[in-house]
């Protein structure tokens, strides 16, 4: 985590701190007001009230959006008390705001406190997830923090959404690989979706080799979605699958990186990753997802047809690459492009086709290149679409190039940059 340069300001200048953002992004005027008409003008003030036990629940609130705000304002010896009793006090919505704003306080105390609250089962759920992904961004995480994550991931009594944070947040340690094995045969899908996350995430990837055939397994067959965020469970595996096959592939200069992860695409009929997720899924109160009848795909793929149309635009394509030969695949091959390497397979749903090349920057037109033939000997009356992972759909129209491919996907990237800069 990038932590904001910190510039603490002067004890009567609150109003006038508030006052600009709420001038530069829209936030916080109600605060500003709130605090303005009720005499409060300097951080000491802020500081005192935060520090009550019995603050009122409105003030409770305008509080933590001021400590959220104008954290790099603030004087951390005076915030991190008044935070740490915020995050015990108040309403729950405000409250969970408090415990995720203690990511950027550490020391044994506010550890402590943390641990506590992710791991009892009478407090709010909110509250508890914020805690872990508090301690999560630590620049130390403790021995005893670990041990708290592995719990909570490994007791099915505790709630799922815990569960599942812990997961996802869950730090490095020697048994991870062991633990997110156990946790790809899940009875959960939720539980199965964060465990091959967390694997995609891993910084030593040669030690994922383990999960192969699981991941194998889970990509085959394993449509199911999760009953909170996320997509199906076999797309997300697809990950960390190709990062064990492409590990052949990475270059000297890949491997400067110490985790070198493949560049991938999916190509798709359907609605897939953040499309479905963020746009086809219903968000409820009770942090679940509506989610929409499946799709009825008709397209089908044969593979020994797609194979001699890779081998005339491609004469040098090579075919069975992946070996044992994996199940989820109906035809894998291997090519190159001037030197770039693309792996690709077509997944045994029959209409997903899977394409992978280095993570160097400028290597991903090879994806778009590819791309842009495959849409080229598709049914034109079949819709397709290309995903980054875990992103949105980018449209295939017949006869995109793979220079428009480039452009859109630039103009996507802009326009979530542009869109972030509006939110904060």
């Amino acid at each position: 985590m990038v932590r904001p340069k910190r510039r603490v300001s002067a004890d009567d200048a609150l109003l006038d701190d508030l006052k600009s953002v709420w001038e530069d992004s829209n936030r916080n005027k109600p605060s500003y007001d709130y605090l303005r008409e009720r005499g409060i003008r300097t951080y000491s003030q802020v500081y005192a009230l935060a520090k009550r036990r019995d603050i009122d629940p409105t003030l409770h609130a305008h509080l933590v959006s001021l400590f959220w705000n104008l954290e790099h304002k603030l004087d951390r010896r005076k915030a991190r008390p008044a935070m740490m009793n915020l995050a015990q006090t108040g309403e729950d919505i405000p409250r969970s705001m408090a415990v995720d704003r203690l990511c950027w306080y550490e020391g044994q105390q506010v550890t402590a406190l943390l641990l506590q609250i992710a791991e009892n089962q009478s407090e709010n759920s909110d509250c508890r997830q914020a805690a872990l992904r508090a301690l999560e961004s630590h620049r130390t995480i403790h021995p005893q923090t670990t041990e708290a994550f592995i719990r909570l991931v490994r007791d099915p009594t505790e709630v799922l959404f815990v569960r599942t944070q812990a997961l996802e947040c869950m730090p490095g340690h020697n048994g991870l690989i062991d633990l997110c094995i156990a946790c790809l045969n899940d009875p959960s899908p939720d539980i199965r979706f964060w465990a091959a996350f967390r694997l995609s995430h891993e910084y030593q990837h040669e030690n994922i080799r383990a999960a192969q055939a699981d991941l194998a397994r889970l990509v085959a067959n394993d449509h199911a979605v999760p009953v909170g965020f996320g997509w199906h469970v076999d797309r997300e595996a697809l990950l960390p699958l190709e990062t064990i096959y492409y590990q052949p592939y990475f270059s000297t200069e890949d491997r400067t990186d110490y985790s070198p992860i493949p560049d991938l695409r999916l190509i798709s009929p359907a609605i897939e990753y953040g499309t479905f997720g963020m746009r086809k899924r219903e968000w409820q109160e009770d942090g679940t997802y509506k989610t929409p009848e499946p799709e009825v795909i008709t397209l089908r793929v044969d593979p020994a047809w797609l194979r001699e149309r890779i081998r005339e635009q491609w004469p040098e394509a090579t075919f069975d690459v992946r070996q044992p030969r994996p199940v989820p695949y109906l035809l894998d091959w291997h090519l190159s492009m001037n030197g770039v390497d693309l792996l690709g397979a077509l997944l045994n749903d029959g209409y997903g086709v899977v394409i992978c090349g280095p993570p160097r920057r400028d290597s991903e037109w090879v994806l778009y290149e590819f791309a842009a033939w495959y849409r080229s000997v598709i049914d034109p009356a079949v819709p397709l679409y290309l995903y980054e992972w875990a992103d949105e759909a980018i449209p295939l129209d017949v006869g995109v190039t793979a220079t428009v491919l480039a452009e859109r996907e630039d103009a996507r990237y802009q326009e979530c940059i542009n869109m972030a800069g509006k939110l904060q």
